[in-house]
């Protein structure tokens, strides 16, 4: 026998449920005992087919003409030669307890350490060593032996950790934009749009840009017009028309850049513009309302043909209010719901292909991209936000655990909550030291932030029962932490429940048995 057992490789069939495996196991007539096992867990996808393994199995195993000591022979050398593990596992106390001698084994390995890169040969030698593993994957086994949980696993623990505001992933970059090439690009919008504004009190209009020229970003014109963008300057023509627009401000410096305007009528100070949220001119508004207009709106051109805007857009806000100053500041590098009282119409341009511009607003005034293809879809502006949350940040912060090491971090897609795998808190509370992190209005934590944060599992913490043995005047108890006890001849069964605690006289005790402790 000149190698080690060898796994097996290539895919797996997935193990049924061990209640699942039970019930199928039930209807084909196969003892429950049984349905414990992998193999029966595997052969029950197919219930014939396990009915009939294990009808082959009692014949061989019970019924048989070979002595159970050559039976166990035959069938350790045939697990060892076909590099059979599980078989060699299984059987290995079997072959025990009908009068094989360890001297007779090559190798028995019981995997009954907590660390290391060794799998140790309990007959002697022949030590198995970790490929591509360590510590990290020793664990506790669930395979029914019989036998009392090993301690000294060190196990990890999952921590989340939700803030109460959106934190910027770094792993998201920063969603998503439209860039207009200032020839033929652009975008035509519902005619909806300019029908239900006309004759309005209000509108506010708010775009991120990045550019040369911000020339009709957005723009309806069907003889009357509205042009947020024109020329330097936001402009309407019943209002002044194009020689009374309010300056946008110094936006074509190849940043990016939030450009907003409010208009209100009849109202000092009614008609005002801004640049990254702050003012940059204002004027009293006049009389009239808003212009009537029936179609022909458009981001970035005038009704598609001409006056293309040069540059990058992105979260455009149509609202049919006036939005404040302090509001204005306080949106523009977070999301909206687009169920807020007001809106219009809301692209958030996070896509990254696609011949359609969806408005996330309850109207749902879609955008049809005209003479663009899925080019033209580029990253967005770097201080703004997504669907999925925050747009990133350039580094991402960092988050320490006392007395713990973390071993995995991911921030989830409600975009307020980060999740941490860590091994070694053996406390209640862990510890969490935070720096770093910023919110969706690029705000970044203050230094050194503590968290305590309580560890707890569901219910609490659940031991596996176990069975104990204890000796005294000539008799063996043996007991369970908790479940039912049960006994069989061999590890692979027939197991029957025993009442506990189970009292064994020393001086007449029969061949080797085997009990464990169940939770049904």
């Amino acid at each position: 026998m000149g190698e080690h057992p060898r796994h097996a490789t290539g895919d797996r069939i997935p193990l049924l449920d061990v209640e699942e495996a039970r019930r199928r196991a039930l209807d084909a007539g196969i003892p429950g005992y049984m349905a414990d096992l992998n193999v029966f867990r595997t052969l029950l996808h197919n219930p014939g087919v396990a009915a009939a393994v294990n009808g082959m199995l009692h014949r061989l195993l019970w019924k048989g003409t070979l002595d159970a000591r050559l039976r166990e022979l035959l069938i350790m050398r045939i697990a060892w030669s076909t590099g059979s593990v599980y078989e060699w596992t299984q059987h290995w106390s079997v072959a025990l307890t009908v009068g094989v001698d360890e001297a007779d084994l090559l190798a028995y390995y019981n995997f009954d350490e907590i660390s290391g890169t060794v799998l140790p040969d309990g007959v002697g030698g022949n030590d198995g060593v970790l490929m591509g593993m360590g510590d990290r994957n020793w664990t506790i086994s669930e395979a029914p032996l019989g036998q009392a949980p090993l301690e000294g696993f060190e196990l990890p623990t999952t921590l989340n950790i939700t803030f109460n505001d959106l934190i910027r992933n770094p792993d998201l970059g920063s969603g998503g934009s439209l860039m207009f090439d200032g020839k033929g690009a652009s975008v035509a919008l519902p005619d909806d749009i300019p029908q239900i504004l006309s004759d309005g009190w209000a509108i506010t209009i708010e775009y991120w840009f990045k550019g040369e020229s911000f020339q009709s970003a957005v723009r309806w014109q069907d003889g009357q017009y509205f042009v947020a963008g024109w020329h330097g300057a936001h402009i309407i023509s019943t209002d002044g028309g194009t020689g009374a627009g309010i300056a946008v401000g110094p936006a074509t410096d190849g940043d990016w850049h939030h450009v907003a305007m409010t208009w209100e009528q009849d109202m000092v100070g009614g008609f005002r513009s801004y640049l990254d949220g702050e003012l940059v001119a204002e004027r009293d508004s006049g009389p009239d309302p808003l212009p009537v207009i029936n179609g022909q709106a458009y981001l970035g051109a005038y009704q598609g043909v001409s006056e293309f805007t040069n540059g990058q857009l992105d979260e455009v806000r149509i609202w049919e209010v006036v939005r404040t100053e302090e509001e204005l500041q306080e949106w523009m590098n977070k999301p909206l719901s687009g169920e807020e009282e007001g809106l219009l119409a809301y692209y958030q341009f996070d896509k990254l292909s696609g011949n359609i511009l969806p408005d996330i607003s309850v109207n749902e005034f879609n955008g049809d991209l005209k003479n663009m293809t899925d080019a033209n879809w580029s990253t967005g502006a770097g201080p703004a936000f997504t669907v999925e949350g925050p747009k990133g940040q350039a580094a991402p912060g960092t988050f320490e655990i006392e007395g713990a090491k973390i071993e995995s971090l991911k921030y989830l897609s409600d975009g307020r909550t980060v999740r941490i795998v860590a091994y070694g808190i053996e406390t209640p509370e862990a510890k969490v030291t935070i720096n770093g992190v910023r919110d969706a209005g690029n705000n970044e934590i203050a230094a050194d932030t503590i968290l305590v944060v309580p560890v707890e599992q569901e219910g609490g913490p659940v031991e596996p029962p176990a069975v104990m043995i204890t000796e005294g005047d000539g008799v063996l108890i043996i007991d369970t932490t908790g479940g039912t006890l049960q006994s069989a001849p061999s590890v692979i069964g027939p197991w029957k429940n025993v009442a506990s605690p189970l009292q064994l006289n020393l001086n007449e005790l029969d061949a080797a048995g085997f009990f464990r402790a169940v939770v049904e």
